[in-house]
């Protein structure tokens, strides 16, 4: 299935009326099956599922290697309809209590920071020497933009883009949500074997603490955000040893966390 598919519409400027055909960003439902028993349905834009079955397990911290996965396929009710559902294989797989399953539930019983750290951040505090150049932040994004190539078709999808310490880059996907373009950037690391190069995460719009939370799985130590970060992001990045900088864009930048992490004028 497409990620994107043309919508007629009608434009209405100056009172003028003009029928148009939209490029519209598709979403859709994909269930994740572990061991032959449904673990979640999430709102995505196809494409590039199976990474995104892999980060999501990686992410939630229900896998830890890629190897133990047995088998791992998409499934379709038919060939010529999309694919909706990913079914994985996974021996001694323990599913969640329901009460960890997901940050999304509205029923999770989170209650603070103190659980928070006792359920996503287990690890600690992320140890790095890495400091960024602010000067190197509107290359990135440069990149990042120019990659954007479903973005640019329809306007209404997000972008994930990760970079190394020496600022190559390393993938960017794209989805309806941003936390899917995380964990499809996180499965195709995983998959690929280069999650330990991972150092930087650029994303598109705001830094929510779930965002927060999938980059530390990742171990990633600087996430630029072209929109604003949360208040609890922002807390709890300063003390998980995460550099956060928002409003990342036309040449400016704003850090929020970790300070220490950027590279200061008497360095550059």
């Amino acid at each position: 299935m497409n990620p994107s598919k043309t919508i007629p519409s009608l434009l209405i400027k100056e009172n003028k009326y003009t029928n148009l055909s939209d490029q519209i960003i598709v979403e859709a439902p994909l269930q994740i099956n572990i061991n032959g028993n449904p673990l979640s349905v999430t709102m995505r834009t196809p494409g590039h599922d199976i990474f995104l079955t892999i980060g999501f397990l990686f992410n939630e911290d229900l896998l830890s290697n890629i190897d133990q996965i047995e088998s791992i396929e998409e499934l379709k009710k038919s060939e010529d309809e999309e694919i909706f559902a990913v079914i994985v294989k996974i021996p001694d797989f323990e599913n969640p209590s329901q009460s960890r399953k997901f940050i999304s539930n509205s029923s999770c019983g989170l209650c603070g920071k103190e659980f928070l750290s006792e359920h996503y951040f287990k690890n600690g505090k992320l140890n790095s020497n890495f400091k960024i150049n602010p000067i190197k932040i509107q290359s990135l994004i440069n990149i990042m933009q120019d990659k954007q190539t479903l973005f640019n078709l329809t306007g209404g999808c997000h972008a994930v883009a990760i970079f190394d310490n020496t600022y190559n880059f390393m993938c960017l996907f794209e989805d309806v949500g941003r936390h899917n373009a995380v964990d499809k950037a996180a499965g195709y690391l995983l998959k690929n074997n280069t999650i330990n190069d991972a150092q930087i995460m650029l994303i598109s719009g705001r830094l929510s603490f779930e965002i927060l939370a999938k980059a530390y799985q990742l171990k990633i130590t600087h996430i630029l955000a072209v929109s604003s970060p949360t208040s609890l992001s922002i807390e709890l990045a300063e003390t998980l040893g995460i550099c956060i900088a928002g409003f990342c864009r036309q040449n400016r930048i704003t850090i929020f966390s970790c300070k220490e992490k950027i590279l200061t004028n008497d360095l550059l």
